[in-house]
């Protein structure tokens, strides 16, 4: 994964759990928009357009909607454990 999309997934996952602390709801529940990552990183819309579609691509993010007007939302798959072997939004067995 290039360097500056890492950055960007590491950001993401700040901002993700910092949204899902202020909601008090799961990681997994909490949707955002290009927009609400902008605010956070200061990053410009076009570096967001390129590394948001590289971790969609690459299944760390979830695209919702964003057809026929709708507004793109993302979710955040990735667990953040970058030590140990995973499958993004799999659970663990018992």
């Amino acid at each position: 994964m290039p360097p500056q999309t890492r950055k960007l997934l590491l950001l993401i996952q700040q901002m993700a759990h910092a949204m899902a602390a202020e909601q008090q709801c799961a990681l997994n529940t909490v949707r955002f928009t290009r927009r609400d990552i902008r605010d956070f990183t200061q990053w410009s819309d076009n570096q967001l357009k390129v590394h948001c579609q590289r971790l969609a691509e690459m299944e760390y993010l979830l695209v919702h909607g964003g057809s026929r007007g709708h507004l793109l939302q993302y979710e955040l798959l990735w667990d953040g454990d970058g030590d140990s072997a995973h499958l993004s939004g799999l659970i663990m067995p018992v």
